[in-house]
Parts: C-alpha cells; structure tokens; sequence
C-alpha cells in the first residue's frame, strides 16, 4: 500500500513509544517496588548508512522511515517521544555498529548534534556495536575505536560497548594473539570508563557465551572460516572441567583489569 504521510506516522510513533514506556513504568511500580528492571533504551538502531557521506549519511533505500520522511526527523522525534515518557533516570541511548569508521561517526555525530539542539529530546548515551577483528580496527590512534569513544565523551554522552567479539576473520586462530587484543582493548574501556563528575564507557556486553555458539560462524562472510571470538569454550571429553572452560583471552580481561588496580 502507499506509504503514510509523516504526520501520521509520527502520531504512531508517539503511540508506540508511549504504550511501551508506560507499560514497563507501571509493571515496575506494580512488581518490582518501582524499582527499573530496564535502566537504559536502545532508542534508535543502525540508522547510519555505511560509507555515509558529509552529504548522505542515512540509511536512504532500505528504511521506510526515511521514506515517509526524507530526512532526519523520525529519529530526533523518536528522543523527543522517550524523553516524554520514559523516567528521567533512565539513559536513552543511539546504537550503531562501525562507529569507528569516520563517515558512520560523523553520521552518528549528526544525529547527536540534532537531537541535543532540540529542547524537548535528551540522549544520555551512544551505543557502540562492536562485532570487531583481531587486525581491525585499530585499537588506539587515529579513526580508531578509542579514537571514536573519545569523540562520543567530548559530546557529554556516556558510551554502551554493546555486542563485543573479536574475530580472528581469515587470520589462523591463535588463543594468545585474542588474548593479547581482548586485554588490549578492556585496558582501553578502563582507561575511558565513567567516573564520578565525567562521561565514560559505563558498560561492556559480550555477545555471546562460547565460541561453538558464535553467531559469526552463521554468516557468508566467514563461510568456511571457523571463528573463535569468546571468551569461553565447551569442555572436551578429556577435560576435566565443568560445562565452560575458561580460554586465554578471559584471562586476558582479568590482566588489565589487574594492572590497573595495581597502578593505582
């Protein structure tokens, strides 16, 4: 059918926005002593086309949203309509992945400078999908993924590492090489985590539990090329372990985690 024009389809985003917010608002009043089972939302998702230009940087094409609307107001509508109903301590978040690369960031960027330009929408923080490689992206340095949490805190938001694993892509795995980068890179979320009076990475979700459940190994890209981006694996027969061993890069966690209460 034709797509709706935009004033109707912002009355069913309010709608749906509204319904949503104030059915967990009053499900925890009722069950949980008005206490958040949810404390932050995943506002908007993935609208930053990849290789986004100055010029064209959302998902034109394949987003209908963008179709009714043609622009950006769908997504600085969607902040205005959370801010209205959601609890004012809960953190209304952006999600994207490839927020390093600098077309998507300056995209994301866009969409941050939108929605705090307008008096009624809030963002609290920008959700970093980050489905990276063990030789991608660069850790540290320029266009890095420090380089773009760092660009998202000097914005006054806080950071969501949303979905982390680490590839080996078509590189042999080696346990101590993800070892070496899965500390690499929790040394750089200690070094930018939120403390008191400053914005900061305030969280870190793994995706995924063990290797052989990846979800990697399901697509095209790495047909053929087993991926092991965990920090955990199953037990063999011959170990004498419980259901999850525990695998280098684990350990590797621990260690920046250690060296830093140790320089303390």
């Amino acid at each position: 059918k034709p797509l709706v024009n935009a004033d109707v389809m912002e009355a069913r985003q309010e709608w749906y926005i509204k319904t949503v917010l104030e059915f967990v608002d009053n499900w925890e009043k009722q069950y949980n002593n008005g206490e958040h089972i949810i404390v932050s939302w995943d506002v908007v998702n993935e609208a930053v086309a990849d290789g986004a230009s100055a010029t064209n940087w959302l998902r034109a094409g394949n987003s209908k949203w963008y179709d009714v609307y043609g622009d950006a107001t769908f997504i600085v509508n969607a902040f205005r309509f959370a801010n209205k109903y959601a609890p004012a301590d809960v953190k209304l978040v952006y999600n994207d992945y490839n927020c390093y690369s600098p077309g998507k960031l300056n995209g994301i960027c866009n969409i941050i400078d939108m929605i705090q330009a307008t008096p009624d929408a809030r963002i609290d923080a920008v959700g970093m999908q980050s489905h990276v490689k063990i030789d991608y992206p660069a850790v540290t340095g320029q266009n890095s993924y420090e380089a773009a949490v760092q660009k998202f805190i000097s914005k006054g938001l806080d950071v969501h590492v949303t979905e982390l694993d680490i590839a080996n892509g078509k590189n042999p795995y080696s346990p101590f090489l993800l070892k070496a980068k899965y500390k690499e890179y929790y040394e750089m979320f200690i070094r930018n985590r939120k403390t008191e009076g400053k914005n900061g990475i305030t969280s870190v979700t793994v995706w995924g539990v063990n290797d052989e459940n990846t979800w990697l190994n399901n697509q095209k890209e790495y047909k053929d090329l087993t991926q092991y981006p965990l920090l955990f694996k199953k037990k063999t027969a011959e170990e004498n372990e419980q259901e999850l061993v525990c695998k280098p890069a684990f350990s590797g966690v621990l260690e920046a985690a250690q060296d830093f209460n140790s320089s303390k």
